[in-house]
């Protein structure tokens, strides 16, 4: 039985231990709630810690109640004392649709990632995972960054001293270098020169040597070639061409910046591998799926007459807000496979299964390789959920290429953008018209 500590607002947490930890419920004790907006409105059943009683429960994780995954929220209660390991974001666990407790097998696994360029932190941030590696918010060059790796207890036993300054273009201030041997430490992100100095000598504390993945990003044949041949386990070099090293996984950019598209994987606006068995496993799996571009989002949602959305977890509820303003009556509800753990309904929408919707089509006439499906869940899910949306009638073999649509947040979030301008609409007239979509309880014919 593992203990668990929950912390958020009355509603947070009443909100994931009937949903997110509902499947959890016979393997884990809630020793007690904290929450930030009142002592006594979860009820009796719980019992209320203060900050004091979560710090003195020293081994016991603290589960953050929440779907935003907002990094305030996690910086606001380490400031209190409360270690950044220990914290687990039921955010992460919904954007990944991964169990609690595979979740905190993923945490306790230390995992360390070694880098040169903002991969790593990248990663760390889109697992929600604490930093447990020095090279975070910096880059190396090529050759520098292959020494500190082929002399790394060495290296990671020397203090930076700095060695001059640089500019970040992209965030317009100066940001300073350090060098450690005769390796350049270059802290694109950081403002402050002693911050960063004591930020990599307490991440050189951290590193796991027992569970290291070690990445690169390089365009030289010459600088994989080299990197293939270092004594690390577990070790990945992301290449802009096709090479026979088995540690190198070809990246075809479509002639964007290699590093800018590699860190977008990390982050998970674009699915080339699947990062999950990367960080459990040590592994690649390779499955690149296309985002739909700009126009042809455009196209299919003022095309569309008939929309569900795939998915009622966090990418859901994202989907939802922001096609609902352009969508109207037209967007029906949220499709699932499976109704447990899943609510009634959400966003003010009906949720149903697959097998109920296909049944409510049917019974209205509405062709069903004619409604638009936003798949808004994990791309290593896609191939599944098309299968089983198959089986049932939705987009067939013969339905136009309209009929299934990939969500991704900010190619969304600039398309229903447009759609407004386009419809000469407000800011204001917009937002109302969000809080209509959200809450109104008229509905097209598909929500009878």
């Amino acid at each position: 039985m593992e203990n668990l500590i929950l912390w958020g607002t009355s509603k947070q947490i009443l909100n994931a231990i009937e949903t997110t930890l509902s499947a959890e419920r016979d393997t884990i004790k809630i020793l007690g709630v904290h929450q930030t907006d009142s002592p006594v409105s979860v009820g009796p059943d719980y019992l209320y810690f203060s900050v004091d009683d979560v710090l003195h429960h020293t081994d016991c994780p603290v589960f953050v109640c929440g779907i935003s995954g907002d990094a305030a929220v996690l910086r606001e209660i380490t400031s209190l004392g409360i270690p950044r390991e220990r914290l687990i974001p039921e955010a992460c666990l919904l954007s990944l649709a991964i169990s609690y407790s595979r979740y905190v097998a993923l945490l306790r696994s230390r995992l360390s990632i070694l880098s040169n360029d903002c991969w790593g932190g990248l990663t760390y941030h889109f697992f929600g995972l604490p930093f447990l590696s020095p090279t975070i918010n910096l880059f190396f060059d090529d050759p520098e960054y292959l020494t500190f790796l082929e002399n790394l207890d060495d290296m990671l036993q020397l203090i930076p001293e700095p060695c001059g300054t640089a500019y970040n273009m992209d965030e317009r201030f100066e940001y300073p270098v350090f060098r450690i041997g005769s390796v350049r430490l270059f802290m694109k992100h950081c403002r402050n020169a002693e911050q960063g100095k004591k930020k990599w000598i307490e991440r050189c504390r951290r590193i796991n040597r027992d569970n290291l993945l070690v990445i690169m990003v390089t365009t030289l044949r010459s600088s994989a070639e080299r990197f293939s041949r270092l004594p690390y386990a577990h070790k990945v070099c992301f290449v802009p061409f096709e090479t026979d090293l088995p540690c190198c996984v070809y990246v075809d950019t479509h002639g964007k910046d290699l590093v800018k598209y590699v860190n977008s994987l990390a982050s998970g606006e674009r699915y080339l591998y699947d990062p999950l068995a990367l960080v459990e496993q040590h592994v690649i799996h390779t499955t690149e799926v296309r985002i739909p571009g700009k126009n042809e989002i455009r196209e299919t949602l003022e095309a569309a007459q008939h929309v569900l959305i795939y998915g009622a977890r966090v990418l859901g509820h994202k989907a939802c807000m922001m096609s609902a303003p352009v969508l109207g009556d037209r967007l029906c509800g949220f499709a699932v496979s499976d109704m447990k753990d899943n609510p009634e309904t959400k966003d003010g929408l009906p949720v149903r299964t697959v097998s109920c919707w296909s049944e409510k089509m049917d019974s209205l006439g509405i062709a069903k390789d004619s409604v638009l499906v936003i798949l808004a869940l994990h791309p290593r899910y896609y191939g599944e959920v098309e299968a089983s949306l198959k089986t049932y009638g939705f987009f067939p073999d013969s339905s136009p290429s309209g009929s299934r649509l990939l969500f991704h947040a900010e190619q969304f979030r600039l398309i229903c953008r447009h759609i407004h301008k386009k419809r000469k609409r407000s800011m204001t007239a917009s937002f109302l018209c969000s809080i209509i979509c959200s809450s109104r309880g008229a509905r097209s014919p598909a929500h009878a």
